[in-house]
């Protein structure tokens, strides 16, 4: 993961971002919601690594799958990112 000031896609800004080529995941280090934004973002990686990603659902879809389990796990249990060393 890497924490990225005024984070943009396609000069668009945005919370969090997942560069499927790299595996990495860049969070804006302004947002106001870390803890959904890297569970949002981790979804997005394994819907693309699983077989849901060979699927028909298109990208609108997609979006609101893994907003939805980002926003059910981080409700359900504690979430406390690991701080770098």
């Amino acid at each position: 993961m890497k924490r990225v000031k005024n984070l943009k896609s396609d000069g668009i800004e945005c919370h969090g971002l997942l560069d499927k080529e790299k595996r990495l995941i860049s969070i804006d280090t302004d947002t106001k919601f870390m803890e959904v934004t890297i569970l949002h973002e981790f979804f997005h990686a394994v819907f693309k690594e699983s077989a849901l990603g060979e699927t028909d659902i298109d990208s609108n879809l997609e979006e609101v799958i893994v907003e939805q389990f980002a926003k059910c796990i981080n409700e359900t249990f504690i979430i406390k990112p690991r701080r770098s060393k």
